[in-house]
């Protein structure tokens, strides 16, 4: 009498197998029918879990099973795979540990070049371990991760800024331009060594601050002006940045010879037909535009930080300035809150707030009136409420109402930043008392 029969389906990549074998089979004897010795496998159940080779077919596999199939070495591959994942991950915690020492060095910088003016064997032993640490990160730049050669400049500027004696009546603004004019160029010698889209951006990142600063300090902008219209630029910026970061021509989009039929002007250049999408192309654009974000929110963030300070000293005044600089820092906070949160990196989405909360609580620390214990509790609830509602407001909620209603007060606040800023300048009662 034959013996009672199973069945079960094979699948091994693209391939489906049905099959039928005689009840209490082993997996490793079915293994060995379908595998060979040059090319064993594994079995795997729906679930993803690995058959043991003394399971049984029709008893503990029932029959009809779905059974996965994987040459052995596709795992030892896949394993090797996460090997390699988890050895980069090590190295790049090892490497973030002198990036940290290197950052902290920059950030005693300021505090030694600007308090201990006079103390020059200290800012010159500071200024000498800078430097040699830019060289260090410069020199093995291609050997190195992408945030190396983005710390480079930091270390360069704070060095040159370290060196250069600033004079007391202006030491803080002063410093700023050297560190800021000294980071440019180290900025642009690094993609002299090392060619990468993140580099290319980073030059952005620092001449803009560098050339707005000695816009300001050519024209002795006086701080009641330059301070506002720096706090409406940073609102724009934070809110252009995804628009002003992919950058596709227009010929790219639109098959312009097929859609005109006559030249616009006799001067107009010959226009081409659509080049060929490739993968290596949609990544190039890809990485640019993720540089250029990053440069867009790091630029917005650090001007927000140069310019608030100034517009929230005219808080709590009893004229028309007084209050447009209170709608003016609203606005702008608000703004810095709800526009990250459409973005896809943690950096994107968390930086803006974490100014915010910053700004917000040196302001209440900082200005307490009355109470000091009521305002210091008040800057932590606002804080931990600035937290919450990042947390709260992520990526991918689904709350139609608010989103929207979100969406439409990032567009009015990008209207009504500029005219805040216009009142708080006093350009509004300059033209009032003059009618």
């Amino acid at each position: 009498m034959p013996d009672s029969q199973t069945t079960a389906t094979l699948y091994r990549g693209d391939q489906v197998l049905d099959i039928a074998v005689p009840a209490r089979s082993t997996v490793a004897g079915v293994l060995a029918q379908v595998s060979t010795a040059s090319d064993p496998v594994d079995a795997f159940d729906e679930l993803g879990r690995k058959l043991a080779e003394t399971e049984v077919f029709g008893t503990t596999i029932p029959a009809g099973a779905t059974i996965f199939l994987r040459s052995k070495h596709e795992v030892s591959s896949a394993e090797r795979t996460d090997a390699a994942k988890v050895a980069e991950q090590v190295e790049q915690r090892t490497s973030l540990a002198p990036l940290a020492a290197i950052c902290i060095l920059a950030a005693l910088s300021p505090i030694i070049s600007l308090l201990l003016s006079e103390n020059w064997p200290l800012r010159i032993t500071l200024a000498a371990v800078l430097a040699a640490a830019a060289v260090s990160l410069l020199w093995r730049l291609a050997t190195q991760p992408i945030w190396h050669g983005l710390v480079a400049p930091v270390t360069a500027a704070a060095a040159a800024a370290a060196l250069v004696p600033h004079p007391t009546i202006a030491a803080g603004w002063s410093y700023a331009l050297v560190f800021t004019w000294a980071g440019a160029l180290a900025a642009m010698l690094v993609p002299t060594l090392h060619r990468h889209e993140h580099y290319e951006s980073a030059i952005r990142l620092w001449f803009i601050p560098a050339v707005g600063l000695s816009i300001i300090s050519i024209a002795q902008t006086d701080n009641a002006v330059a301070a506002p219209l720096g706090v409406a630029a940073a609102v724009a910026m934070l809110g252009l940045a995804p628009s002003l970061s992919v950058r596709v021509p227009d010929e790219q989009l639109i098959d312009m010879p097929a859609v005109m039929s006559t030249a616009p002007s006799v001067h107009a250049p010959e226009t081409h037909s659509p080049s060929r999408i490739t993968s290596a192309r949609v990544r190039h654009t890809l990485r640019l535009a993720s540089g250029l974000h990053t440069v867009a929110i790091s630029t917005a963030c650090i001007v927000l930080i140069a310019s608030a300070p100034g517009v929230m000293g005219y808080i709590g005044e009893p004229t028309i300035e007084g209050w447009a600089a209170l709608a003016l820092v609203c606005i702008a906070f608000a703004h810095f809150l709800l526009q990250p949160r459409d973005s896809r990196t943690a950096f994107a989405r968390w930086t803006p707030r974490m100014v915010v909360v910053a700004l917000l609580c040196g302001f209440l620390l900082l200005r307490p009136p009355g109470d000091e214990l009521v305002w210091i509790i008040g800057a932590a609830l606002g804080a931990a409420g600035c937290c919450a509602v990042g947390i709260w407001i992520k990526k991918g909620m689904y709350a139609p109402l608010i989103t929207r209603m979100a969406d439409v007060f990032e567009r009015v606040a990008l209207g009504l930043a500029i005219p805040a800023a216009i009142v708080t300048c006093g350009l509004f009662s300059a033209i009032r008392a003059s009618v």
